[in-house]
């Protein structure tokens, strides 16, 4: 996903939040709405009623849109945004060149861990060396 796609991520974000905000406020002027004197009285009820129902199922609908967006957001962060062909050979290669020296400033580090444990197996097998634990204090 490049940034134009992701920009129109945010931008569709931006418009749930804003659907979900009128679906609110469709919900409080339903459930605020003033109630004539009039022979209606119940007819106006129930459509308030309705009106409050349908914008909250409305609403609920918005909201889990909203959430399909937050995943894909945070999954788009975790991952990074994907290059294009080429994009990152460069910075790729730099990284191989470091692994690279990093591999071989391991090996050596073994090598000379090995080195130096043959020595000590050497000087214990002639008795150069005292064995720890064995009482003898060097």
């Amino acid at each position: 996903m490049n940034r134009k796609d992701s920009s129109n991520l945010l931008d569709l974000h931006n418009v749930t939040i804003a659907r979900i905000l009128r679906r609110f406020n469709n919900i409080i002027a339903a459930a605020t709405a003033p109630i004539s004197d009039n022979s209606n009285t119940m007819e106006q009820a129930s459509s308030n009623s309705l009106m409050m129902q349908t914008e909250t199922a409305a609403m609920i609908t918005e909201i889990q849109g909203l959430l399909a967006i937050n995943r894909e957001i945070k999954a788009l962060w975790m991952r990074g945004p994907l290059r294009q062909p080429g994009e990152g050979d460069a910075r790729e290669a730099a990284i191989d060149a470091q692994a690279q020296s990093v591999a071989q400033l391991y090996d050596q580090a073994l090598a000379m861990s090995d080195a130096a444990v043959s020595e000590e197996a050497q000087r214990r097998a002639v008795g150069d060396a005292p064995v720890p634990g064995d009482g003898v204090i060097p």
